[in-house]
């Protein structure tokens, strides 16, 4: 019997960035929110099919990614991304902070929001936000306002 093989393509990568439409997002108020795409970094699977839900049902346009090397692809295809949301302990070729860092350093604008249980052992980057696991959905959504909407 042949050998199963699979090739892992991020799915900002199947589409060129001038055929992916960000069309603005509504809330379940009908009001519009960010029209800037967050990212959403985690390599459990669960946890990051949770808050791809939760954030899109606050009206916002998501993309996700399962680790750092994923990320990178996608930052380097989509020009609309205006916030990550990043888990700290990752598996993979970098952390979340390393990629925090390196996000800072070549897309300064990008909001970030980092996640995990304990709180970060090294500096965070300039700017970027810390949010403690287990975490209340209402507190990211908050947050996502207040860095859109300056609410």
């Amino acid at each position: 019997m042949g050998q199963s093989r699979w090739l892992r393509v991020p799915y900002a990568m199947i589409l060129s960035p001038s055929t992916v439409a960000s069309p603005i997002k509504r809330a379940g108020n009908g009001k519009a929110v960010a029209n800037a795409a967050i990212l959403i970094v985690e390599d459990e699977a669960l946890i990051r099919m949770n808050a791809v839900q939760m954030i899109e049902d606050a009206g916002y346009i998501t993309l996700e990614a399962s680790d750092a090397d994923d990320a990178f692809a996608i930052l380097k295809l989509r020009r609309d991304i205006g916030a990550v949301f990043t888990d700290i302990n990752m598996s993979g070729s970098a952390s979340g902070l390393k990629l925090a860092h390196a996000i800072r350093y070549r897309w300064p604008p990008i909001h970030l929001i980092l996640t995990s249980g304990l709180p970060p052992e090294t500096e965070m980057p300039a700017g970027a936000h810390f949010v403690r696991k287990p975490y209340e959905n209402a507190r990211i959504i908050d947050l996502l306002h207040e860095l859109f909407d300056g609410t």
